[in-house]
């Protein structure tokens, strides 16, 4: 590419990058400009659903666009309806980004009262338009990559094509000195041939000797050639190239280090990982990548489920083992998500499914692993359990599964139990906790 092609890519680069940019921030401004009249209007807009209610589950219904409130509490005659996140929410104060509005209505002549924390910059907006401007200055930035490695890559000395001013000056400079240095020699010549002439004269005998003396060496050095390239001996394949002989080299080779006594650090990776015995990962892994995976799940607002499956009187050593660990890794391709556990059972890590898909997917598997067994180890016992939405520990969630584990064991009804947790206890637990 040429400088001034680059010149108007960098410009049209600028362009796009101050765009992405400005709409961003016009955006954003915007939606803070507007934000307190449609707060104002969303509340209004709650307030007159409420008033037609009769119910409370018509309450929670009128709440529409759950997003647009940082915290939201409805109480019926005092009773709490609606508590979002939870009762701190009739607390809430105003801040620049929410603006709080509280009011008590009459349903069906029941005090009704009202407080609503709505945001004036809704999150979901930033991210919408924060994620549009990312996709253009990533793809931006990507083209300008490609572009830098292309020009490194076909030219490096593409822009000192052109001739400077400079460069013109020293071809000048160049060409006089040549013709001086031309005249110099061609003066010298003479003077040389002159010399030459006289000395040849003098040494005219002696020069058939040097010619036959040369001659001679020439014969004798294409003897030794042949003799070298039919004679192959041992001793030239001692020898090394450069000239080194072969004690030289045997002590270079005795010092080099034995490249067999050192293994490579994926391979001492692999094996602080994974099992060699079944491939699948240790049982101490479960507990820290299930808390990572836990994490990831609750910022995104999705559910995880874990399976404990038992097979009683297996043991990782044995055949079949072999042949459901490999049907485990077909059904779930990440070994990093797949663990032995205790001495006779594996562990599951499956996200987004929650505790319903779970247990449909566990049919498939407990019907897949039952094929791979022989008839003595016949059995197959799968616990579930999931998310479902809570803020919990990976300790918590193992010994849930465990729990559901248990009881699919010790009762005959169902080789397949799921722990389903009622969302209401489980917070009226964590409130009184």
């Amino acid at each position: 590419m040429k400088r001034k092609s680059i010149t108007i890519y960098s410009v049209i680069i600028s362009i796009v990058f101050a765009f992405a940019i400005g709409f961003f921030a016009f955006n954003i401004f915007s939606e803070i400009h507007t934000g307190t009249v449609r707060a104002k209007n969303t509340f209004d807009s709650l307030t007159a659903a409420i008033k037609k209610a009769r119910t409370p589950e018509e309450i929670k219904a009128a709440v529409l666009y759950p997003e647009n409130y940082a915290a939201l509490f409805i109480a019926d005659n005092g009773t709490p309806v609606v508590a979002s996140p939870n009762e701190n929410a009739k607390n809430a104060e105003s801040t620049r980004l929410v603006k709080v509005y509280r009011v008590t209505v009459s349903r069906n002549e029941t005090p009704c009262d009202i407080t609503a924390a709505i945001y004036v910059l809704r999150p979901s907006v930033i991210f919408y338009y924060a994620r549009f401007s990312f996709i253009i200055i990533m793809i931006a930035t990507l083209l300008t990559i490609v572009l830098i490695i292309f020009i490194s890559a076909t030219s490096k000395n593409e822009f000192s094509d052109e001739p400077d001013e400079d460069d013109d000056y020293e071809e000048i400079s160049q060409d006089e000195d040549s013709e001086q240095d031309y005249k110099f020699e061609e003066e010298n010549s003479q003077e040389d041939y002159e010399f030459n002439s006289e000395t040849t004269e003098s040494e005219g005998e002696n020069s058939g000797i040097i010619l036959e003396t040369h001659d001679d060496y020439a014969e004798n050095s294409m003897q030794e050639a042949t003799t070298v390239s039919e004679d192959e001996t041992d001793t030239a394949a001692d020898e090394i190239p450069y000239g080194k002989p072969a004690e030289l080299r045997e002590q270079e080779q005795e010092a080099e280090p034995d490249v067999s006594l050192f293994t490579l650090p994926e391979e001492n990776e692999a094996k602080d990982k994974f099992s060699p015995v079944t491939g699948l990962s240790w049982e101490t892994q479960l507990k820290p990548r299930l808390e990572t995976e836990l994490v990831r799940a609750a910022s995104s607002e999705q559910d995880i489920s874990l399976f404990l499956i038992k097979i009683p009187g297996l043991s990782f050593t044995d055949d079949e083992t072999k042949e459901i660990t490999a049907y485990l890794l077909k059904e779930m391709p990440f070994r990093d998500k797949l663990f032995e556990y205790n001495n006779d059972s594996f562990a599951m890590i499956r996200l987004e499914t929650t505790i319903d898909e779970a247990e449909d997917y566990a049919e498939k598997l407990h019907c897949g692993i039952r094929e791979l067994l022989p008839q003595e180890k016949n059995d197959c016992y799968i616990g579930i359990s999931s998310r479902s939405t809570r803020m919990l520990s990976a300790e918590r969630l193992i010994t849930e599964a465990d729990e559901a584990l248990r009881h699919a064991v010790e009762e005959e009804t169902s080789k397949i139990i799921g722990f389903h947790v009622d969302i209401e206890k489980y917070r009226q637990f964590i409130k009184n906790s």
